[in-house]
């Protein structure tokens, strides 16, 4: 029995929004189809095998940085204005393509910075607060689904995109002596990358609208 493949709504882009560096919906578009086709060959290999999905076989956060990282190398590949930034650890992680001497720069605020998340706000945690514009991709996993082969694939079903600035940050607490301190979006941030919402499923977004309705009318 195989299992499913995601699919990309393109009834939930924003005809409305605005995109920086040329890029199109249909960037985003091909970009996240790329890896709902790389999760449903990995996967249907993996099964076919008797093993679990990748989704059960990585850590939360591994997973989430796999999906970034072939995010990254999607959208290099489809938005032509965009290339993948060659320094090491660099960013953003998308520069202008050919703004910068071989498409790569340590820290840059011309660019495009590429998050991915499972938090259903575009508050995701970052290694430093930098300005760029930033697209937040969110997804979401069946991990309950019994048999396993019976699960939901996993999918996007938000995308947010800003250009943030020094003043849309706020430095998180550390959790422990040993951690890193992280950045987030504060909630100057957050709403700007609400606003400039560019990808949303229709049942997500009916979900956003009650519980906006409730908390105005509790």
């Amino acid at each position: 029995m195989p299992i499913q493949r995601a699919q990309v709504d393109q009834a939930a882009f924003n005809p409305a929004a605005t995109l920086p560096y040329a890029m199109r919906f249909a960037d985003l578009s091909i970009a996240m189809d790329d890896i709902y086709e790389t999760l449903y060959s990995v996967n249907s290999g993996l099964i076919g095998r008797g093993l679990p999905r990748l989704e059960e076989s990585l850590r939360g956060a591994n997973f989430t940085a796999f999906l970034s990282d072939l995010m990254v190398v999607a959208m290099a590949r489809h938005a032509m204005g965009l290339a993948q930034n060659t320094w090491p650890n660099g960013h953003p992680d998308l520069l202008p393509t050919g703004r910068f001497p071989n498409d790569g720069a340590l820290s840059a605020e011309d660019g495009v910075e590429i998050k991915v998340t499972k938090r259903p706000t575009p508050a995701v945690d970052m290694h430093g607060a930098r300005g760029a514009w930033y697209c937040v991709f969110r997804y979401v996993v069946d991990n309950e689904t019994q048999p396993l082969i019976d699960r939901a694939p996993t999918r996007f079903t938000n995308v947010w995109l800003a250009q943030l600035g020094d003043g849309d940050f706020r430095n998180n607490p550390r959790q422990s002596a040993l951690s890193t301190r992280t950045s987030s979006p504060n909630r100057q941030g957050v709403a700007k990358l609400r606003q400039g919402w560019i990808y949303r499923e229709p049942q997500v977004a009916a979900e956003e609208a009650e519980a906006t309705a409730e908390a105005v009318g509790g």
